[in-house]
């Protein structure tokens, strides 16, 4: 994780373009999944059945998107945090890097029950509340959710369920002239 070399990350990404195919895909991922509950197992387990699933229906398509992580100006630091939701489990990881892309902190941080928004709200929400109190002064943060980046910049009215951790983070913004922007999934992490 603590990686800095900055090569970009080549991704395939499989779209399923039919319903039969999405039909069959989670009936056999149900069965196959039964069988393993180990995460990076179910996780290459899934990514395997879609491409065979759309190689059998001929609709297998394959796009090369390259992905970098791009070093934050001198003098600012990057936070890069991600929230996610798991049969009503939430849970939300970041890292912070400086601007040769050193480590400085990381965390991952159980959140209970939430939904995906309330995950990735908490979590950058988390991560700026970190970079305050240890005094870092110019801090970008990333989130691969396009609705709390419009809505921590007030293009977008939140959902109630957010509202309060978008007002606390604009308030984090504004203290301390922090910045948010949205990014691909891809890019974060690596």
């Amino acid at each position: 994780m603590c990686n800095t070399s900055f090569v970009k990350v080549t991704l395939l990404r499989v779209s399923i373009d039919t319903l039969r195919a999405r039909w069959a895909y989670n009936n056999l991922k149900m069965i196959l999944l039964s069988w393993w509950n180990h995460k990076s197992i179910n996780l290459i387990l899934t990514s395997l059945l879609k491409i065979f699933l759309n190689y059998l229906l001929g609709t297998l398509e394959i796009k090369i998107i390259p992905i970098t992580w791009i070093i934050p100006p001198p003098l600012r630091v990057k936070l890069n945090s991600d929230g996610s939701c798991c049969n009503g489990q939430s849970r939300g990881e970041g890292i912070i890097r400086d601007q040769e892309g050193d480590f400085i902190f990381a965390y991952s941080i159980p959140l209970g029950n939430g939904t995906s928004n309330t995950a990735e709200a908490e979590t950058l929400l988390y991560g700026l509340q970190w970079c305050a109190r240890k005094g870092l002064e110019i801090v970008i943060g990333e989130t691969n959710s396009l609705l709390l980046t419009k809505s921590v910049k007030r293009e977008w009215k939140p959902p109630w369920k957010i509202s309060n951790q978008v007002r606390e983070i604009q308030k984090i913004i504004e203290d301390h002239k922090f910045n948010t922007v949205h990014c691909f999934g891809e890019t974060k992490m690596h």
